[in-house]
């Protein structure tokens, strides 16, 4: 079984923020395994049928789970990595572009909730766990 092949990418005011060079951000294998998506429902019911009946019903926001591993050389720069990448997903809107292998989906998000691990062992090795949970429009704006 070959690797596959997975880059994802963030629009930030300087640019293009790619969170999984490598080098100081590595996604996690957790990061897109699980996604949910809820509807806004409108239903009716009679007193003389059992159960409801839905009459419309429009798609809410999908939630996405994306963790990075962030390293630095040192602790300072490990929080200066940290920074710029809870910065990125806390913009009150940005495109997210996932690659694997050759298929592109971009996705129009909003701001995301986080949690950051930095327990000792990942302390010794100047790094740290940011798990964000990104809300996004249910309809990808590429597919």
């Amino acid at each position: 079984m070959s690797d596959l092949s997975v880059s994802c990418r963030i629009t930030t005011p300087e640019g293009t923020m790619e969170i999984n060079d490598g080098i100081y951000y590595t996604l996690a294998d957790t990061s897109f395994a699980a996604s949910a998506q809820q509807w806004r429902r409108q239903d009716i019911q009679s007193p003389y049928l059992d159960g409801t009946y839905t009459v419309s019903a429009v798609r809410e926001n999908v939630s996405i789970n994306v963790s990075v591993y962030v390293n630095g050389v040192d602790h300072g720069d490990m929080e200066r990595k940290l920074k710029r990448l809870t910065d990125a997903f806390t913009q009150f809107r940005y495109m997210m572009t996932v690659t694997r292998d050759d298929h592109i989906v971009t996705r129009d998000c909003q701001v995301a909730d986080y949690q950051i691990d930095s327990r000792r062992e990942f302390q010794h090795a100047k790094m740290c766990l940011a798990t964000f949970t990104v809300p996004a429009h249910p309809q990808p704006v590429g597919t």
